[in-house]
């Protein structure tokens, strides 16, 4: 398994960036699996939203191991 880190900001999405004081940083680490032409994405179904797989990063641990 290969794995790249990136980190991505609002800019890189085209938003202005936000002054949000009572939010803090938070790492996570997310990962696109393919088969064929398909991507595993997960379903909350509570929220109503899909996102890629993969889940915040706690102190000590690597990308590898959220992943």
């Amino acid at each position: 398994m290969e794995i790249k880190e990136y980190e991505l900001t609002d800019q890189d999405l085209g938003l202005e960036e936000q002054e949000v004081s009572e939010w803090g940083e938070r790492r996570a680490a997310r990962c696109i699996l393919r088969r064929g032409d398909g991507i595993a994405m997960l379903f909350l179904e509570e929220f109503g939203y899909h996102k890629l797989p993969g889940g915040g990063v706690e102190e000590g641990e690597s990308v590898r191991q959220v992943l």
